[in-house]
């Protein structure tokens, strides 16, 4: 409804009808599924509309790649599962829903940035100075784990193609960012593991982040949130270069 409004340029008459859908209950229903199901819509979803092409993020979604490559089948009841969880966060924006939603390992598509930037700063009051240099600190991992697994697919010092290569040395940098109990060993020991695998050094943009976790403006466990979600972030290009195959289909937020 969103995009339909800005590009019929009506915007400001659409804005009164998604205010009311977001303060009252909305009811599902479809008898080939046998579904009857009540919904609630909170005010963020008008805000992301306004703000974003919501129908274009929630199908790159539906493309995106999990770590396990079982995963990323059509019928796999983990994806299936993921979908679910993502659709409850998108519907909900709550901590615990994001939490579930943080639990899948896989890659988001470079569009889902700017849910989880707007998460981030409405939903967990973190300033956006904070936000964009986390973002940094994540990128900066993500290509990481691309410069190795691309070494090591181009080498074939094993079996993994590029993506899988990739995947696994983000899961291995994700473990890292877990068990780490305080914030001085979570950067000491990601800065570290991540300069000795490229010999990259951590770019300047994203010390405002880890200074801000340092110094306790913002929590150990927000600052792993902010990690785990953007150093998951693909960036714009980096698909180009990866596999190309995605699961068919489309994803709903009405799951």
């Amino acid at each position: 409804m969103g995009q339909w409004a800005k590009r019929a340029g009506i915007w400001d008459r659409t804005e009164k009808v998604l205010e009311k859908l977001v303060s009252r209950p909305i009811y599902l229903v479809s008898y080939e599924s046998d579904l009857f199901r009540q919904v609630h819509l909170g005010h963020h979803v008008k805000r992301l509309a306004e703000k974003h092409n919501l129908p274009k993020i929630i199908n790159d979604l539906y493309h995106a790649k999990f770590y396990n490559s079982e995963h990323n089948k059509r019928d796999n009841k983990t994806r299936e599962l993921f979908f679910e969880m993502a659709s409850r966060f998108l519907q909900f924006y709550t901590a615990s829903s994001f939490q579930d939603f943080l639990s899948f390992r896989l890659e988001y598509p470079h569009s889902f940035s700017s849910i989880l930037e707007d998460y981030f700063m409405s939903e967990k009051n973190i300033p956006k100075d904070i936000v964009q240099s986390a973002r940094q600190y994540g990128n900066y991992l993500n290509k990481v784990a691309f410069i190795i697994g691309k070494d090591e697919a181009e080498n074939k010092n094993t079996n993994r193609d590029l993506y899988e290569a990739k995947a696994n040395i983000l899961a291995q940098l994700e473990s890292t960012a877990m068990s780490c109990k305080n914030a001085t060993s979570l950067f000491a020991q990601l800065n570290v593991q991540a300069g000795r695998m490229s010999n990259m050094d951590v770019p300047e943009e994203a010390s405002r982040f880890i200074e801000a976790t340092n110094t306790g403006e913002i929590t150990l466990s927000q600052a792993r949130d902010l990690i785990l979600a953007y150093m998951r972030l693909r960036s714009d290009g980096s698909t180009k270069e990866e596999s190309n195959s995605s699961p068919e289909g489309t994803f709903s937020t009405n799951n």
